[in-house]
């Protein structure tokens, strides 16, 4: 239940407190006073969207905020799902800058608007004046008839199984689409593929391949260093292998006689092998050089061809095209895996539309076992208040096509003359009419729902006279099971209030602001003449206001 409300600096409302009552609770005021504004403020803790051209003084915060009781299990549930403090009452506070930027409280804790939304939704419902045009809105038709239905938790698991099969029917499309392409890429990958298998490259081929061009297309030059080298190492008669020999020979004679000429006779040895194994490796190399212009084209066309596919596929080393290959390699073996990815899948939608299907039949049983009960309980409303001919049918056809909200259409059909064919009610309502059909509906979801606080917005619009006394019995007995607020212009509505709230319009320094202020007695009785006769009642509208105040009970 609403205890407490203050908002400061919205629209004509400057700054306004008011305590506010369980009951039935009224607000009157001339047109343009500002009633439906208090309502759009509080239409912000609800999670409605807001913008600075809601601020009086566009230089200050606009602040909206309410005191609720928030005991029951949904609300422990929510604030430790939250991770927000329980307290009751709590305190939800909405504030807009003035840059337009908006922050959300419950408790003096930061929330997201979703999460204003959520818990709004479960401590107010506002019907504003235009609010009749959801009788026409196909989620509204759902959760009228599901609630009283009592289809709620069967509705819930319905929609949860069917947002995992909406999912899985994407992730299929998707599957799909992409193995129609893959199928068009697979000739392309099994080229690509194939070009590269077929030069078999080795990783470090390329490296080996270039150090073999290099000495290939300079093997001539080679072969005659190495075949000079050779000779005067060893390979005449003056060669410089047979003169170290010499003068190893001469050194080795004198050796004895000194240190220094035995050290000099040890290095003349040493050099003396390591030439001969010098020499023998020059010319073992020789034989390993060869001057083959056949082996030289073979390694430049390969290398050609490597190089080539290096280009083509933006790489620069073996390791990387080999690399390239198991990537096209990997394509074609998920192209060949689509067949069961596809199965696989088809097969869990086609395991989780059938329990859809079974739920939604059970949603359609339920729904058609109530729709007559409630077509009876509205017509019965309906004669209460005025038309006594009205028909209200809740036409529920099933179709094989499974939505969000099971495999059913539903109609709203109306018909407020004897003898007519009821037709669609958006086509054949009139305003007045559809205010009365409205209040019915709100009173049936009353018996089955715990909102605690219901605020209406002139649902009265296009009736008069008695029938305006019937919709205040109707709202008056609402008002048992919970909090009732209801803007109103008639005086056989106001009259039926258990508190009233008068809003008024006042100039303070050149400025309009709206007010609030909660009257009784003998201003109460004035405020209810006014709205029967003028601004100056007469003794007989005087009376008739204690009349219908007399009757509330």
């Amino acid at each position: 239940m609403l205890r407490h409300l203050k908002i400061e600096n919205y629209a004509l409302i400057n700054k306004l407190n008011i305590d506010l009552q369980s009951g039935m609770t009224v607000i009157t005021g001339e047109t343009g006073a500002g009633k439906s504004i208090l309502l759009d403020a509080l239409g912000l803790l609800t999670g409605k969207r807001a913008d600075t051209s809601v601020l009086q003084n566009a230089s200050k915060k606009c602040i909206v905020e309410a005191q609720f009781d928030t005991e029951g299990d949904w609300f422990t549930a929510f604030f430790s799902n939250n991770d927000l403090d329980n307290q009751t009452p709590s305190i939800i506070r909405r504030e807009i800058s003035s840059t337009g930027t908006s922050r959300a409280f419950v408790n003096d804790t930061p929330v997201n608007l979703s999460q204003l939304k959520e818990i709004g939704a479960q401590l107010v419902d506002i019907h504003s004046q235009h609010q009749t045009l959801t009788l026409s809105d196909a989620i509204f038709k759902y959760k009228f008839i599901d609630t009283l239905a009592e289809n709620i938790d069967l509705q819930i698991d319905y929609r949860k199984d069917f947002k995992l099969y909406k999912n899985l029917q994407n992730q299929l499309s998707t599957l799909l689409e992409n193995e129609q392409q893959a199928k068009k890429d697979k000739d392309y990958y099994d080229f690509l593929l194939n070009e590269i298998l077929e030069i078999k490259l080795k990783e470090g081929e390329t490296e080996t391949l270039e150090a073999e061009q290099k000495l290939l297309s300079n093997s001539q030059n080679i072969l005659q260093i190495l075949s000079n080298a050779s000779i005067h190492l060893g390979g005449n008669e003056e060669n410089i292998i047979s003169k170290i020999n010499k003068l190893k020979l001469e050194m080795n004679s004198i050796s004895s006689l000194n240190k220094n000429f035995e050290a000099f006779n040890d290095r003349l040895q040493s050099l003396y092998v390591e030439l001969k194994d010098l020499c023998a490796e020059i010319e073992s190399e020789q034989e390993e050089i060869s001057n083959d212009p056949a082996r030289l084209q073979f390694v430049e066309e390969r290398l050609s061809a490597i190089f080539r596919l290096f280009k083509k596929h933006s790489v620069s080393s073996d390791a990387e095209l080999l690399k390239i290959a198991n990537d096209f390699d990997d394509k074609l073996l998920s192209i060949s895996n689509y067949d069961g990815q596809i199965e696989k899948l088809k097969s869990e939608i086609e395991k989780i539309e059938k329990k859809l299907i079974s739920r939604a039949i059970e949603l359609t049983k339920k729904r058609n076992s109530i729709s007559p009960i409630i077509s009876k309980h509205i017509k019965q409303n309906l004669a209460q208040l005025g038309m006594p001919d009205a028909l209200f049918i809740v036409d529920v056809q099933s179709s094989k096509t499974l939505t969000e909200y099971g495999s059913d259409d539903i109609n709203f059909l109306f018909t407020a003359n004897k003898g007519s064919e009821a037709k669609e009610l958006s086509k054949v309502a009139s305003g007045g009419e559809m205010s009365r059909l409205m209040l019915c509906i709100k009173a049936m979801l009353v018996e089955k729902t715990s909102l605690p606080t219901i605020i209406f917005d002139e649902i009265d619009t296009g009736v008069s006279g008695d029938i305006a006394l019937k919709m205040g019995n109707i709202m008056f007995a609402m008002a048992e099971k919970m909090q009732l607020l209801t803007i109103t212009h008639l005086a056989q509505i106001a009259a039926k209030g258990q508190h009233h709230l008068h809003v008024i319009k006042e100039v303070v320094d050149d400025k309009t602001n709206s007010n609030i202020i909660e009257i009784s007695d003998e201003k109460r009785i004035q405020e209810i003449a006014k709205m029967l006769s003028s601004a100056n009642p007469t003794k007989a509208a005087v009376e008739n206001a204690k009349e219908l105040l007399d009757l509330k009970n």
